[in-house]
């Protein structure tokens, strides 16, 4: 690279800067004091502030386990851990304390990033400045960027034009420099997003094997040998942060069901606040994906011009793989565009997202469709710029050029001007309530949890977005919470504060190892405050007020519980299950599902408006003491009264404990898979177990996916 290049390079990203701020109007000038949206934006601040904690303490085996959801742990991966975002903000929030500040720094230079990325990857392949200028503000300040203000990870885009910037330098000179730049981008957008990451795995991918095969490559063992090496370094610097996710996946189950599907709408809808477009548009939340009028001709012009081209563009200094040349990376840049275009409709049309789903690893993790037209704006700028320089190409004379390399662009900022963004005002740290302050300086404190829970209605989640932001001050463990996975103890307790109120909610937080409960007196509906109140002075012993500060209550509960998630009863090994027999008054043949040590099987048994009963024959005499009822993962499906008799010889039953359940423990929802259902009694020796609901549910099953017996 000369001189040249490199002081226009930077003239463009001064320029971008520029375009930056004034495109962002007026946040830049409410950096520490504003937000795009009291949600998403303010979630983001509270990630980037516990990144940073972690890495200036030097807590790295507990980054995963933030401090929200108690007692769950591995918490970050819930949503995106921001890992390369933070180390942007660390700086600011270092200097500053302000994660608002960090927040917004780190908002703006990534939609400054993209667009210079994309700016970098267009001049590479049309060898162009005003065509990289054009694809750079497609890419960086398009709708479906504005859209997305407020997810921060979704404007973390520019690692993606890179990839494929150094993907076509190392295919054109196979050189150590690019490969390892490439290594580089591919890490940093993979860490970056998670929907970005399996989009980009996938893409690169695809276009790797088709560079390998295409090229005649698998006979080259030095081209080979360097892909395996990228292909490892990659692995060594994302599996750490892959491991959590997949880890938190087997843990908890978890799986998203596809939706926020494009349709032929979402093509034509931009944001409300678009000066241009907004407001007559059909609107789609989640998949506002208009790119705007100019750069589809431009992309038209592109394809027009590359038909017309005979000639392949600069030389490789390779044997000439089919990817080597500007022309080559034209067309394979318009299928990506067909490709993600057609993903993006999810299974509403017969297309490729269904086998990307079922077969690729990644995609059964993404809930949002329409996000994969990062990959259709990624190409669509390219192509856009391929646009641009057969235009400035077909011009002659030096003006009319100049009046297309500023008119051009400035017609594509006058389609995606957005002046002024709403933003919304955050208390800063000191202008929160005061409690938190009081949290902070109370040494060796507890697990916390913040009432009320949010009350039905919409935008339900901003009470425990603020509450999550709030914990910056303090960093103690709290039960409330928010991201993007709501997990099982959180959500049933959500449950029971709807539909039974403060007493079993306040029971559960004390069998859960809450130490403290800050009741926000203002916020309470109803006598929900009083029945708080009371619920706290029932517990046994009874909770104490230790402080009442600005209206914000705070009760301290001693003798607090502390549950964890392992099994049955805590020193005693189950009994091994050779040789039994299980037997039940109601699908008998299916019995045996529940001893055959595979959770994913049970024994069910439908509504019924008596009692069924379910029987193990141990084969043999047993001394037991508890069993432990796995309910899969239907969390209603456990017995409301449940009648527990052993037997020594067949036939000769004597009771030995009947207990009733309202609820399922809330412990048990810390092992989500199973639903565990332990009861102990007096233990004593038996050959025969029975199990009686002697009082089914009217509107649920009695299942049993696995006894285990102690």
């Amino acid at each position: 690279m000369n001189k040249e290049d490199i002081h226009r390079h930077i003239t463009v990203l001064v320029a971008f800067a520029v375009i930056t701020l004034v495109m962002t109007y007026p946040l830049f000038l409410q950096l520490g004091s504003s937000i795009r949206d009291p949600g998403d934006p303010m979630f983001n601040a509270w990630i980037l502030a516990w990144d940073v904690e972690q890495l200036t303490n030097g807590n790295f085996s507990g980054f995963f386990d933030a401090n929200i959801f108690f007692p769950h742990q591995r918490t970050l991966a819930y949503s995106e851990h921001l890992f390369p975002q933070s180390l942007v903000a660390a700086v600011p929030l270092v200097a500053s304390n302000n994660p608002v500040l960090a927040h917004n720094l780190v908002t703006l230079l990534s939609m400054l990033t993209s667009a210079f990325g994309m700016y970098l990857l267009a001049h590479y392949l049309t060898e162009n400045a005003v065509a990289g200028v054009v694809a750079g503000i497609v890419y960086g300040f398009s709708p479906f960027m504005f859209d997305h203000l407020v997810h921060v990870q979704l404007l973390a885009a520019g690692g993606i034009p890179l990839v494929f910037l150094f993907l076509a330098r190392f295919f054109d000179e196979e050189r150590w420099t690019d490969l390892a730049w490439l290594w580089f981008f591919v890490v940093i957008q993979m860490l970056a997003n998670g929907y970005y990451a399996v989009y980009l795995t996938f893409f690169v991918s695809v276009t790797v094997t088709y560079q390998v095969l295409s090229a005649g490559k698998l006979r080259d063992p030095r081209f080979l040998a360097m892909l395996v090496l990228l292909g490892l370094g990659v692995a060594l610097a994302t599996g750490p942060f892959i491991y959590q996710y997949i880890a938190f996946k087997h843990e908890m189950g978890f799986e998203r069901m596809y939706r926020s599907n494009a349709e032929i709408s979402s093509f034509f809808s931009a944001p409300w606040f678009n000066r241009l477009y907004g407001g007559w548009l059909p609107d789609h939340p989640e998949a506002r994906l208009f790119p705007g009028v100019t750069p589809v001709v431009l992309a038209m012009l592109g394809v027009v011009g590359a038909l017309r081209t005979r000639g392949q563009g600069r030389e490789s200094t390779t044997s000439g793989a089919s990817l080597t040349n500007p022309r080559s990376w034209f067309f394979f840049f318009i299928a990506l565009f067909v490709f993600s275009v057609w993903a993006s409709f999810g299974t509403s049309v017969i297309g490729p997202y269904r086998l990307l789903y079922d077969h690729v690893p990644g995609f059964d993790g993404l809930r949002a469709v329409a996000r994969i037209h990062i990959m259709t704006l990624n190409s669509l700028a390219v192509l856009a710029a391929f646009g641009v320089a057969s235009v400035v190409a077909a011009i002659r004379r030096q003006g009319p050029r100049r009046v297309a390399a500023f008119g051009i662009p400035l017609l594509l900022l006058i389609e995606y001007f957005s002046v002024p963004v709403p933003t919304t005002r955050v208390p800063a740290k000191d202008e929160l309530p005061s409690v938190y302050g009081w949290l902070a300086e109370e040494p060796g404190g507890g697990p916390i949890l913040e009432l009320p829970l949010p009350y039905r209605g919409p935008r339900k989640n901003l009470t425990e977005i603020a509450r999550v932001y709030a914990s910056t001050v303090h960093w103690r463990r709290i039960l409330n919470g928010y991201s993007g996975y709501l997990p099982p103890v959180n959500r049933e307790i959500r449950r029971r504060w709807n539909l039974v109120g403060p007493v079993q909610v306040v029971a559960d937080a004390k069998t859960l190892g809450i130490h403290q409960i800050l009741l926000h007196t203002q916020e309470f509906r109803g006598a929900g405050l009083k029945e708080t109140r009371a619920a706290l002075l029932d517990l046994d012993p009874p909770a104490v007020k230790v402080a009442d500060i600005e209206g914000v209550e705070v009760w301290e509960i001693e003798d607090s519980g502390g549950v964890a998630a392992g099994s049955g009863v805590d020193g005693v090994r189950a009994l091994p299950r050779s040789g039994w027999r299980a037997s039940a008054t109601v699908n008998t043949e299916r019995a045996g599902l529940a001893i055959d040590g595979d959770p994913a099987t049970s024994w069910r048994c439908e509504t019924r408006p008596f009692g069924e009963v379910f029987t193990v024959d141990f084969g043999s005499q047993k001394r037991l003491g508890a069993i432990e009822l796995m309910h899969g993962r239907n969390r209603k499906a456990f017995p409301r009264r449940l009648v527990v008799e052993l037997a020594s010889e067949e036939g000769v039953w004597r009771v030995v404990t009947e207990r009733r359940f309202e609820w399922l423990p809330i412990e048990a929802f810390l092992r989500p898979l199973e639903l565990p259902l332990v009861v102990e009694f007096e233990a004593s020796t038996a050959r025969y177990l029975r199990l009686t609901n002697a009082a089914p549910h009217q509107n649920a099953p009695w299942l049993i996916s696995e006894i285990a017996i102690w």
